[in-house]
């Protein structure tokens, strides 16, 4: 799904690779080439066609496989983050970070200590000079640890974070509610099977946070979401003996974590990849099952802690799934992921107002593009990240949209 990463999704849905077409996509050299010489700055750009979305050029590194993977906006509006992997020279996995500074984004310094890879699944920004990536990286043994970082308005630094039995560990997403309440979600390697994790920072220290699952043979979460007022969600899949992945969904109280009952369409496999919370006590969570034609897009709500499943129009793709939902208010949502027609990934948009789902048209980049994560902004601008393939395999896709007047 999420081309050098190794981390989502934990459980349940399958992921292609189609060709990588080496096919020039002139348009999108156009498009490059107006945003410099005597074109008017970038953020002057952003606001002057507003309603709908569009492809913002980004910087990739190298000729290896590019790909962006979490999004994220600071308080402001101004500075924005988005966080991935490319393949260096070797083939190894480097950790990708780029930066929107009101004009134009650009690539940032980062660590990058796995001696045979190094990968970041998400960002989230607590405050300007607060900001936290997490991810995994594989040691000179090829073991995936857990790896987190953050920023400190001067750069980027390696915090410890714990990592649980000798097997592969890896972060999948982060989310703040406050600078000493952040939690991290992801899984384990465990036997022939995986183990969700959750990890909390106090403002000093990362730890695990113990928690049980009843008759899970495999579990693994995917997202997780944090409100400034201390709701937190997590999700992803797990499998009972001899059945398929059904959906996981897990609440933090305020003392201790917990399983939510949650709906499933599919017996031949469903799973969560992404949640968020909006004002009031509404959560919307996002993901796909497999039916007999392929993968199918999954949305449910809860109101009051009662999840249900949401309807959502059927295409005639071959496979939609959705990675990632984001909020502006609980009446204005939107949800990303991919669209295959059989030869082609394509980008996929929903929008949502509180009742009822709808297809956006979205730009097609290249001979395949995918979206992975998406964000909100405090005046209602959206940001989607992804990847591309075009004259190189894997190239940085950012996709925005801002509310029209």
């Amino acid at each position: 799904m999420r081309g050098v990463t190794e981390a989502r999704p934990a459980s349940g849905m399958t992921r292609r690779d189609p060709a990588r077409l080496a096919a020039v996509l002139a348009s999108l050299a156009m498009f490059a080439a107006g945003c410099s010489g005597n074109a008017p700055p970038l953020a002057t750009f952003l606001m002057s066609e507003c309603g709908a979305w569009r492809t913002i050029p980004s910087p990739s590194v190298g000729t290896g496989f590019n790909s962006l993977d979490g999004v994220a906006v600071a308080p402001g509006g101004d500075d924005v983050w988005a966080v991935g992997a490319y393949r260096d020279g070797y083939g190894i996995g480097r950790s990708l970070m780029l930066r929107f500074d009101g004009s134009e984004w650009s690539r940032v310094d980062s660590p990058d200590p796995g001696v045979a890879g190094t990968y970041l699944n998400d960002v989230d920004v607590v405050g300007t000079n607060d900001v936290w990536a997490v991810g995994a990286t594989r040691n000179e043994r090829g073991i995936a640890q857990t790896y987190a970082v953050n920023w400190n308005g001067a750069g980027w630094g390696v915090v410890p974070t714990p990592n649980l039995g000798g097997g592969d560990n890896f972060l999948t997403d982060v989310a703040s509610v406050g600078p000493d309440d952040v939690w991290a979600s992801g899984y384990r390697h465990h036997g022939t099977s995986t183990r969700s994790m959750l990890m909390h920072w106090n403002g000093s220290v990362w730890r695990s946070v113990p928690f049980h699952l009843q008759r899970s043979s495999g579990d693994g979460l995917n997202a997780i979401s944090a409100t400034r007022g201390g709701e937190v969600w997590a999700v992803g899949g797990f499998a009972k003996p001899g059945r398929s992945t059904q959906t996981l969904i897990l609440h933090w109280t305020g003392e201790q974590w917990h399983s939510v009952p949650s709906p499933n369409v599919s017996r031949h496999g469903n799973s969560l990849t992404g949640v968020v919370g909006t004002t009031g006590s509404r959560v919307w969570a996002v993901g796909g099952f497999q039916d007999f034609r392929g993968d199918r897009t999954l949305l449910m709500r809860a109101t009051a802690g009662s999840w249900s499943l949401h309807p959502t129009e059927d295409s005639r793709m071959v496979s939609d799934d959705l990675n990632d939902v984001a909020a502006v208010s609980s009446t204005e949502l939107w949800a990303v992921g991919t669209s295959y027609d059989g030869r082609t990934d394509h980008p996929l948009i929903m929008h949502g107002d509180g009742t009822s789902w709808s297809r956006v048209a979205s730009p097609q980049v290249g001979e395949g593009s995918r979206l992975s994560a998406v964000t909100t902004g405090p005046d209602g601008e959206v940001w989607a990240v992804g990847t591309f393939s075009g004259a190189l395999p894997g190239r940085t896709l950012i996709q925005y949209f801002c509310p029209a007047a």
